[in-house]
């Protein structure tokens, strides 16, 4: 149904509607549909990583670890990375913002202290609520 709702537009579907129909493939299972929508956007979007990681989950999600593999290696012998992830915590208005692993920031210490205290915290409730 999304697939002919998608052909029957008046223009060829881009890489945004592509990239939804891929994301629904991946909730809804859809191995066939997802490897058509992935198929189209790795022309469309050839920089976009999170194409080849979605449809490469797909692959994994059934078991199907060939094709992941054929999909994670084409990513990489096209030199395409997934960027870096960052988070950001504002402090007394101030917003700090720091990347995985990243120790330039100058109150990195305190900031690392305090997610190893979070850290120790939850794995002692998840003790508790194992017991």
């Amino acid at each position: 149904m999304a697939l002919e709702f998608i052909e029957s537009m008046p223009m060829e579907p881009g890489k945004d509607v592509l990239g939804a129909l891929l994301g629904a493939c991946k909730a809804h299972g859809s191995v066939e549909l997802g490897e058509e929508a992935g198929r189209r956007l790795l022309v469309l979007d050839p920089e976009n990583a999170g194409r080849y990681a979605a449809l490469a989950n797909i692959y994994e999600d059934f078991g199907k670890w060939e094709n992941a593999a054929r999909v994670r290696k084409v990513m990489r012998d096209k030199g395409v990375k997934k960027p870096l992830g960052c988070s950001m915590v504002e402090v007394d208005a101030t917003v700090h913002t720091f990347g995985v692993e990243d120790e330039a920031h100058p109150r990195s210490i305190e900031i690392y202290d305090a997610l190893e205290k979070l850290h120790r915290m939850v794995d002692e409730e998840v003790v508790l609520l194992i017991k």
